[in-house]
């Protein structure tokens, strides 16, 4: 019942249409997988891929500095103008399951290798093809990595319970490892998401943190229009983090 009423607020806050539980679910998981990585609205149409040819994968998102990209065009202007590359890659698939399964995890591993094969086996439709031609332009831009290689994380979630069984967990570090053995990135992480943890992650978004500190080295500035106040001043780490 909580997780169907934070779905419904997450539908109405974003003007979307219910289109069934399942596809409900997928648009309430892309949110709260994605959102964290990006600074603006998800571009939902150019991310979901849960139809036929999805690979396995029903939310591929690619983020570039911050921005989700949807067009191979948006890597050849960054390169264009000696942009460096952050990038972060973002796998999801959602089971409205009330449990977790070894065989889904590994058609997911298998779906995120195959996205990154030079000789795809798989079936793609349009999402999971534009998602690839971005992919294949960042590769082709590997001097520009900012950081590093890209980081990939990818997520299962369910609407069960996450009980941390043993061949559940080894099932999940031995794709997290595969996936890994691709070379290809700085890290990798392989995360199951149960829905106490979805429900958590979302009520976080929707929060954001909040942290009191007294601000004592600072000075103020001269009026500006439109502000109602500003400071330029710095606080100690310990202060922030404590």
């Amino acid at each position: 019942q909580i997780t169907k009423a934070l779905v419904d607020e997450f539908l109405q806050d974003a003007g979307l249409p219910s289109k069934g539980e399942v596809q409900d679910y997928e648009l309430f998981s892309a949110y709260v997988m994605v959102s964290p990585h990006i600074d603006a609205a998800i571009d939902y149409e150019n991310i979901m891929a849960g139809s036929g040819g999805d690979t396995g994968l029903d939310t591929i998102a690619i983020v570039v500095n911050g921005e989700l990209v949807t067009d191979p065009d948006e890597i050849d202007d960054l390169s264009a103008a000696g942009a460096t590359l952050d990038v972060h890659y973002v796998f999801v698939q959602t089971e409205i399951a009330t449990s977790f399964s070894t065989s889904k995890i590994g058609q997911i591993e298998y779906g995120v290798k195959d996205f990154f094969s030079p000789t795809p086996q798989l079936t793609r439709n349009d999402v999971v093809t534009s998602a690839a031609a971005i992919s294949n332009k960042i590769m082709e831009n590997a001097r520009l990595f900012r950081n590093g290689n890209p980081t990939c994380s990818v997520f299962y979630v369910t609407a069960g319970r996450w009980t941390g069984d043993n061949d559940l967990s080894a099932r999940i570090t031995s794709a997290e490892s595969d996936i890994d053995e691709l070379n290809l990135f700085a890290k990798v992480s392989f995360v199951p998401i149960d829905a106490r943890e979805m429900q958590r992650r979302y009520q976080r978004l929707r929060t954001g943190t909040e942290k009191e500190f007294t601000f004592q080295n600072r000075v103020a500035f001269p009026d500006i229009e439109n502000v109602a106040e500003a400071h330029l001043g710095y606080i100690a780490a310990t202060d922030l983090l404590s």
